[in-house]
């Protein structure tokens, strides 16, 4: 395994770490609201506090998301087969369903089946965005036979 895959399974796992530190009780809404939503209401008015809780998980597995992709494409899986899409949405989807489980076993925290589908979302979002990227990028690829330039290398 080279280096630039050791970066992209180092972020995963790290990433990973942080969404479960958030799962702690010291990201609780009761330690975090008056701290991030005065913070939020001072920059965009007033926002339900609930809506800025939704944001932030759809944020946190978007960037789940982005990761796990980008980790499994690095491993040559690839996207023409639909497997790392896949395997990345299911990893996402399981993560979220660890999370709530870790969740209700934390005081001042509690699970939730709509948080599950509000990450789901992120994720969702996050491999889309992905998919779509990659498409983009093999179908603007330059090759001698689809720009009729003889000689001409990536």
């Amino acid at each position: 395994m080279n280096i630039q895959k050791i970066k992209y399974w180092l972020a995963v796992v790290l990433w990973m770490i942080f969404i479960f530190w958030m799962s702690t009780g010291t990201s609780s809404a009761k330690n975090t609201s008056s701290d991030i939503f005065s913070i939020v209401q001072l920059l965009f008015g007033s926002i339900a506090p609930e809506l800025i809780r939704n944001l932030a998980h759809i944020a946190e597995y978007f960037v789940l998301g982005i990761l796990w992709f980008c980790a499994f494409f690095a491993q040559s899986i690839k996207i023409q087969n639909w497997e790392c899409p896949y395997y990345s949405l299911l990893v996402v989807i399981l993560y979220a369903c660890g999370d709530e489980l870790h969740q209700s076993t934390v005081y001042a925290r509690n699970a939730s089946f709509p948080e599950i589908i509000i990450d789901t979302l992120g994720g969702i979002l996050a491999i889309g965005a992905c998919v779509l990227w990659r498409l983009y990028k093999s179908h603007n690829k330059k090759t001698p036979i689809s720009r009729g330039q003889q000689g001409y290398k990536n």
